[in-house]
């Protein structure tokens, strides 16, 4: 306590048996509570969010913060104020071959708004990916996202193969997106061009090809029982990403996929067309376009075929894509 109705507020956060965040300020208990106090960061660890992020390497965090924050105001709605200094900050992927380094910059908080000016990240290639826009911190349970995402010649992906990896080789792009909205419903769209340098490889691990089972579904059982109460579907609050992006691939890009593991079967091309990809809170995804390829070869064991290997044959040899990306028109010779 301090005085009848203040009190003093201290605090820290230990990593590894050291002191990486301290909180010192006041709280005055009348109408309704306020604060005012200063956030201190010293080497703060970014690792420590992931823990709050998925375990199978999808994304990581790696590197540290620093910087001075000044907290001010009613304590149901408070003011952010200061800057955070980003050191040798990591975005990586173990899955999708991604490693991204944040350059090292000062970013100012004003009014509870996190100005990115432009924040740069690079790959291998010194061409960078430049973030724009802010996040607005005035409700941490619901965060405000304004965000643009600009790059030229960009390597996204640059990685060797490894055991947990789905995709691997190098990935060249040409981006411009913007990502809107709060952390509980975001919205991206934009354009994203898949340049001529591009040689990338998609291993499938979870969704082997299968021979089609033509009988299932042959007879089915019904029940046709009259039912006089009708439940009604409750309306789930709009939540989660939707994104619409148009893709443009390059028809010299070389695209390959492994059907197994082993790399035993596969499928080779080189070929490129426009896409329209959309991406539903409901996880469902529609794609329109044709991708077209100028040649390739698939090796695969079809039912009653051992393992071949086929070569694509002519100029004419396209996947058209009609909505459900799993279930494509295809045509081929080969």
């Amino acid at each position: 306590p301090n005085g009848e109705n203040e009190h003093y507020v201290q605090a820290s956060v230990y990593a590894e048996q050291q002191e990486v965040m301290n909180v010192e300020g006041n709280y005055q208990e009348l109408d309704g509570g306020s604060i005012d106090a200063t956030v201190l960061m010293t080497e703060f660890p970014v690792k420590l969010f992931n823990g709050f992020l998925s375990t199978d390497g999808t994304v990581g965090l790696d590197g540290r913060f620093a910087g001075e924050v000044h907290v001010d105001g009613p304590v149901s709605d408070f003011q952010l104020n200061g800057e955070i200094l980003s050191d040798s900050l990591q975005i990586f992927s173990l899955l999708y071959g991604v490693n991204l380094k944040v350059e090292n910059k000062s970013l100012s908080i004003e009014n509870s708004k996190l100005k990115l000016n432009d924040l740069k990240m690079y790959s291998i290639s010194e061409t960078p990916l430049v973030v724009g826009g802010d996040l607005d911190l005035r409700d941490f349970s619901k965060i405000k996202l304004d965000m643009n995402f600009k790059a030229k010649d960009f390597e996204i992906i640059n990685a060797r193969q490894t055991r947990e990896a789905v995709v691997y080789g190098s990935v060249f792009t040409d981006l411009d997106a913007t990502l809107k909205g709060t952390t509980d419903f975001l919205i991206m769209r934009g354009n994203l061009k898949i340049l001529d340098k591009t040689n990338m490889t998609y291993v499938m691990k979870d969704s082997p090809l299968t021979v089609e089972d033509r009988l299932s579904g042959l007879v089915e059982f019904m029940d046709f029982t009259d039912t006089i109460k009708v439940q009604k579907d409750e309306l789930m609050p709009l939540s989660g990403v939707f994104v619409g992006m148009n893709i443009e691939v390059d028809e010299s890009a070389k695209l390959h996929v492994s059907l197994s593991e082993d790399n035993n079967s596969y499928f080779n091309c080189r070929g490129g067309g426009s896409l329209s990809m959309r991406y539903f809170p409901n996880g469902e995804i529609n794609l329109l376009g044709r991708f077209t390829m100028s040649e390739g070869e698939m090796k695969y064991a079809l039912p009653f075929i051992p393992l071949k290997t086929f070569h694509l044959e002519g100029d004419n040899n396209y996947i058209a894509f009609i909505g459900d990306p799993a279930n494509p028109t295809l045509h081929i010779t080969a």
